[in-house]
């Protein structure tokens, strides 16, 4: 949630120095569904709240949460779900935590006028999850420590995001990996079992 937070709160400051109110709207309302997404996460713990997520909800879900910051830059924002499938609601909102964090990065590595994509599909057991930009890719020097904290592509950046994301992926019994980078583009993968590995 930290994390998250810290580019929402960086852009508001901004924003409201040059008066676009729009804009601040915007990340405002960004940062007010970071801190729902947590609390709604942390109260289906304490509840032991447990129910099933479509894939199609959850493409609804990053659609709704990432279109108005992609329209602020410019950028193309799709997400599609390619079948009907199921997973349980703790591993679905933390997979959306991990999701969000790439569609962010994706985001800030693309240009005005290019895409995002975001697609989840099923493979076998799996779901896989892929989110593709259309930057300029990730540097040389960078890729070898991509999920070490610390290491930032960005100026500005922490270097915490991957590696908190990889760290959750950990938690559902999944792998997030870098899967191409370079001048056309980046796509990272997350790839899940749809059945939980505790049961």
């Amino acid at each position: 949630l930290i994390h998250g937070l810290k580019g929402p709160v960086s852009g508001l400051q901004a924003v409201m120095r040059s008066g676009n109110q729009e804009a601040a709207a915007n990340y405002a309302e960004q940062m007010q569904s970071l801190i729902q997404e947590a609390t709604d996460l942390l109260s289906d713990q304490s509840a032991q709240a447990n129910y099933e997520l479509t894939a199609s909800e959850l493409a609804e879900l990053i659609q709704k949460r990432h279109t108005a910051i992609a329209e602020a830059a410019g950028i193309k924002i799709r997400v599609r779900a390619d079948r009907f499938v199921q997973i349980d609601s703790h591993r679905g909102s933390l997979l959306c935590l991990i999701i969000n964090n790439l569609v962010c990065n994706a985001i800030e590595a693309s240009q005005p006028g290019k895409s995002v994509e975001v697609t989840l599909s099923p493979l076998g057991e799996d779901l896989q999850v892929s989110v593709a930009d259309e930057g300029s890719g990730i540097p040389n020097e960078v890729r070898s420590r991509l999920f070490t904290p610390g290491c930032s592509g960005r100026a500005g950046g922490t270097g915490l995001g991957l590696t908190i994301s990889r760290l959750l992926s950990r938690q559902i019994g999944a792998t997030l990996e870098l899967i191409t980078t370079g001048k056309n583009g980046t796509v990272f993968r997350v790839t899940m079992p749809l059945k939980s590995q505790l049961q």
